[in-house]
């Protein structure tokens, strides 16, 4: 099984590191999302999530602990699906287990309008395990 590589980094400095990255614009909406603990020690499903929309322009960016690792800042992410009821937002990031094997997340985040709640999926490209959460947002 993989584990992420994971720094601890608060939701201060997630968001502020989400915010200087905002291109601008009153379009945008930026999700701040806190999910349940995952099981075990360790989980790709963090505990927060900062997802900057831009529905105008079709963009956005994530950003948790583990893509601050990797990458010290938000990274794109695809804008899947946009219907009335939910958006759907999926992107990928490459880290290493403690034995220094990598893997290939593909994370699938859907957020549904109604119901203000996300649901999290994450898929380790070749191989036929999930991790899933569930998390509520504040939208601004």
């Amino acid at each position: 099984m993989f584990l992420p590589v994971v720094a601890k980094v608060s939701g201060c400095v997630l968001l502020c590191l989400a915010l200087l990255t905002r291109a601008g614009g009153a379009q945008a909406a930026t999700y701040d999302c806190a999910f349940r603990d995952g099981t075990g020690t360790y989980t790709w499903i963090q505990k927060q999530y900062i997802i900057e929309h831009d529905e105008a322009a079709g963009t956005a960016q994530v950003i948790d602990p583990i893509i601050t690792a990797i990458y010290g800042k938000p990274i794109a992410a695809e804008v899947s699906e946009n219907t009335a009821g939910k958006v759907v937002f999926v992107w990928e990031v490459q880290s290493a287990d403690d034995a220094g094997q990598t893997v290939r997340m593909r994370y699938r985040a859907t957020w549904f309008k109604g119901p203000q709640r996300m649901r999290l999926a994450a898929l380790p490209r070749g191989y036929d395990n999930m991790f899933e959460g569930q998390g509520r947002c504040t939208v601004k």
